[in-house]
């Protein structure tokens, strides 16, 4: 089950639940990150954040090697050509993103700047999505940002991108 947290909109195409804090942007991460893919959940951002001097994670997120592919979000994210600025995700979990995994959703119209996502353990991180798997990203952008994963010596798993770090299945990038 799921609990709506957001006060405006009721996540239809028509109605779509509104993020316009860092702490609303937050519940949409406990939720995916909780194994609540949100499928068919329609959000958009209702204003720029900014995130400087804030600690955040990566929204679909797994916990450890086993559960790798249970916290995806699968719903429809308008950043109305919003931006999300001086974000910082610095950890060793696998997929470090503002999305870390998306299957079977849109995100659109949305802007990173000023940001950095680091990746500590041979995997996959970018601005916008790490992993996207059948899933469409149109009109998105990363700017002045750093993306970085750390390379382990013998290994052969890291992907980095500025926007998607890896699209599989149907994934479609414009």
């Amino acid at each position: 089950t799921f609990t709506c947290v957001w006060a405006k909109g009721d996540g239809t195409e028509a109605s779509p639940f509104v993020i316009s804090t860092i702490a609303e942007l937050g519940e949409l991460r406990k939720a995916v990150n909780a194994e609540k893919h949100l499928e068919g959940v329609y959000f958009e951002l209702g204003n720029d954040l900014d995130f400087e001097g804030v600690e955040f994670g990566t929204i679909g997120q797994i916990g450890s090697e086993a559960q790798k592919s249970a916290r995806w979000f699968a719903g429809n994210f308008d950043g109305k050509n919003h931006v999300i600025k001086n974000l910082t995700i610095n950890t060793a979990q696998r997929f470090v993103a503002l999305f870390g995994q998306i299957k079977n959703a849109t995100i659109k119209n949305l802007g990173i700047e000023n940001s950095t996502f680091r990746q500590q353990g041979n995997f996959y991180a970018a601005g916008i999505v790490s992993l996207a798997n059948n899933s469409e990203i149109s009109n998105c952008f990363v700017k002045n940002t750093t993306v970085n994963v750390k390379c382990a010596s013998g290994s052969n798993g890291q992907y980095a991108g500025g926007i998607v770090s890896q699209a599989t299945g149907t994934t479609k990038i414009n």
